[in-house]
This record gives structure tokens, C-alpha cells and sequence, in this order.
């Protein structure tokens, strides 16, 4: 099944006007399979992999079935909490190798081929990374200030919940530890100037928050979302 998302510049506005994402429904059997593997055999996937520069590593060039998790890398987010796209045409604009698919297609996107991979590949499971290297200079502020917190709690929820993620991963690097921003290696590079000792125990809330809000969402949709 197709649904329409509406433009990412907030969440809570819905994500990305005039794309669709594939949604899934697992089988119960493969849903319970995952839930019994004993260990995880996690991927980075980072949203550069498409371009040339890097090579065209697609997503269907991903080994799926040595895979027990795949995470999208990276979504970003500013102080508000508001969830944005580091790069929108390879989350939802780009063939991405994809037969058929054209650029700007319900079914182009790096969010639509890890879609088709879970579903060839029950053993998987799809989420996305927040944060990373250079986009976590916004993580101190946010998780500090209630307010700004649960908006992005909130935003996570919608937007795992729309594209039928499996689970979200926060990498923020690193709670605590200040770093001025390299713009000469990055030029989209935030830093974490603004990070504090008080960052640690502020994570802390912030995946309790994460951790309810998605058990929450998980029961009003009577839906074992098994977010681990």
C-alpha cells in the first residue's frame, strides 16, 4: 500500500509533499523469527551511498539476508526538535537503482528500497539514524529543554510510524563532549559546541521518552512495535 507524506520541514506538519512510502505489513511468523535471533548484525546505510563519488552503492546492493538490521543514516534536526532530511532527493527523490523507478516516483527513494528489502527479507529489520557525526550539535539544547524534547519525541513517533520503520537510533556523538565545528572537512559540519556535563543524564530522559512514547504508539495501534 502506497501513502502520500508531506513535506519534512517539520514533522509534525507531516514529511514530504507529493512522495509516497511503501508500507508492510510482516507476516506474524517472520515478526516472531526476528524477536528469537540471537544476535544482531547491525548496517549503517548513509544516504551519500547513491552518488557517483561514493561509488553507487544502491540499496539493493545491500546484503539483506546477512542482515538482522538496517539503519537509514542520517536524518537531522534543529533545536526546535524538528526532524529535516540531510540529503531529500536520495531519502525520496532518486531512482536509487531501482528498475522502473523514476526520479521523483511513489516508488524513488532510498526510504521506499530498504521497504522492498524487508520485504524479501523477513529475517530485517529498517529503522533510521538520527544525529551523527556532524549533525548532533542540536542534541544538548533539545534534550534539555522539556518543551523542545517532547517535540521531538513526538516527531520521531510520526515520522517511524508513517514510513513503517521498525525502530529509530540516536547517535549522538557525543553526549557531553564539546567539539567546534570542521568546516573544512564538512562544510555542513554542526559540532557539538553547545554540549554540557548535564548531557549525559538529559540522554537518559530522552530514550526513556523515546521509549515510552513508541510503547504508547505501539498499543493505540495494537501493534507489537518491538522498537529495540
Amino acid at each position: 500500500m502506497k501513502k502520500k507524506i508531506f513535506s519534512m520541514i517539520s514533522i509534525a506538519a507531516l514529511v514530504l509533499s507529493g512522495f509516497a512510502i511503501t508500507q508492510v505489513n510482516l507476516p506474524e511468523k517472520s515478526v516472531q523469527a526476528a524477536e528469537t535471533t540471537k544476535y544482531r548484525n547491525v548496517m549503517y546505510y548513509g544516504d551519500w551511498s547513491i552518488w557517483g563519488g561514493e561509488g553507487n552503492f544502491y540499496p539493493k546492493d545491500i546484503p539483506a539476508d546477512k542482515l538482522t538490521h538496517l539503519n537509514f543514516a542520517f536524518l537531522d534536526f534543529d533545536s526546535n526538535g524538528d526532524l529535516k532530511f540531510t540529503d531529500k532527493d536520495a531519502a525520496v527523490g532518486a531512482p536509487v537503482g531501482q528498475d522502473g523507478v523514476q526520479w521523483n516516483s511513489a516508488s524513488s527513494g532510498i526510504l521506499n528500497a530498504v521497504q522492498d528489502l524487508r520485504a524479501k527479507n523477513p529475517n530485517l529489520k529498517i529503522g533510521v539514524s538520527i544525529g551523527g557525526w556532524s549533525k548532533s550539535g542540536d542534541f544538548s539544547e533539545v534534550a534539555a529543554n522539556p518543551t523542545k524534547r517532547a517535540n521531538f519525541v513526538k516527531n520521531i513517533t510520526k515520522f517511524i510510524r508513517y514510513t513503517n520503520m521498525d525502530f529509530v537510533d540516536l547517535d549522538w556523538e557525543y553526549p557531553a563532549s564539546v567539539r567546534q565545528a570542521d568546516l573544512v572537512d564538512n562544510k555542513n559540519d554542526e559540532g557539538t559546541p553547545k554540549a554540557t556535563p548535564a548531557d549525559k543524564e538529559n540522554f537518559i530522559t530522552l530514550l526513556s521518552d523515546i521509549r515510552t512514547a513508541i510503547d504508547k504508539q505501539g498499543t493505540d495501534l495494537n501493534k507489537n512495535m518491538n522498537y529495540r
